[in-house]
């Protein structure tokens, strides 16, 4: 004889020697789902007591994901169900499948795109719950109070920047021989990479380093790295970004990315990187921060790895 628990703590209960049956869920009339809306990323999402979260999302510039996310180890590495299942309201309808699935033990236990997301979301907006089916445990998204939440998720979707972090992370301006102006095209991509940093607040720097190619002399280069690198500073400066996030470097010849034997080459190596990081300590208030560093005169500054891969 299976038992059925409705739980908010994970547990495996037995019944005459039998496992009983496991469900998460929240009782109808506590039901509750949240919205988290930002230009970067729109999140609707219902706490699930004892078990963790379901979570419809998209970022910017990327499609829409639908998430359980167990804040502890529940779930197997296996094959489970998605199902679309109606309320007390039609009492003998054991519902229909969505789709098989594959849970996993790590986070989030499970983790579905595209076409599915949708199907997921008419489900909750029809009235039925969504349940994930593992063996004899459950978890039941419950519908109540989610069409206003959902409406509020779509007006959060419509104001998505169309860039994602990834898409602007790392930037490269090339310049002709002789050339230290921006580009009415270069302006364009600094313009939005400084409207995403405003409006990302886990921004925290922005790496400038400007190169050449050996065609000068070591101090012309380096002047001219410099005047490239300062030149897309102040652009962005101008488009609003804090200037306590900006640390501009110059490197001159050094570091090239590519021969300087051939013209493709050289053509490569003048350049001016745009670097963002996320979630680290702001340039000017690191303990050493050097904008241009020789030890010895007419040594090559020094250039962590990684900062122009």
């Amino acid at each position: 004889m299976k038992q059925t628990s409705i739980v908010g703590l994970t547990a495996i209960l037995f019944c005459n020697g039998v496992a009983a049956q496991v469900v998460y869920s929240n009782p109808p009339y506590l039901a509750q789902w949240q919205v988290n809306a930002s230009p970067i990323r729109c999140e609707l999402a219902q706490p699930i007591d004892g078990y963790g979260r379901a979570i419809f999302s998209q970022d910017a510039g990327r499609r829409a994901t639908f998430q359980l996310d167990a804040f502890r180890p529940i779930h197997q590495n296996t094959q489970a169900s998605l199902v679309a299942r109606p309320g007390s309201w039609r009492p003998g309808d054991s519902g229909r499948e969505i789709i098989k699935v594959q849970t996993r033990s790590s986070r989030p236990a499970l983790e579905v795109r595209g076409d599915l997301v949708q199907q997921t979301v008419n489900t909750l907006l029809d009235g039925w719950q969504v349940v994930l089916a593992e063996g004899d445990n459950e978890v039941r998204l419950q519908p109540a109070r989610f069409p206003p939440s959902y409406r509020d998720w779509v007006a959060c979707l419509g104001q998505l920047l169309p860039q994602n972090f990834s898409d602007v992370e790392r930037s490269v301006l090339t310049y002709d021989k002789g050339q230290s102006r921006l580009t009415e095209t270069e302006r364009k991509a600094l313009a939005s990479i400084a409207n995403y940093v405003q409006l990302d607040a886990a921004i925290s720097g922005v790496f400038i380093d400007g190169h050449t190619d050996d065609g000068g002399g070591f101090l012309e280069n380096e002047d001219v790295s410099r005047l490239r690198a300062e030149q897309v500073a102040r652009y962005l400066e101008s488009e609003g970004i804090d200037p306590a996030k900006i640390l501009v470097r110059f490197h001159g010849e050094y570091y090239p990315v590519a021969s300087n034997t051939t013209a493709d080459g050289r053509a490569a190596n003048r350049r001016v990187t745009v670097r963002l990081e996320r979630g680290g300590i702001p340039p000017r208030q690191r303990e050493t921060v050097v904008a241009y560093d020789r030890q010895v005169e007419n040594a090559p500054p020094r250039l962590p790895p990684g900062l122009d891969d």
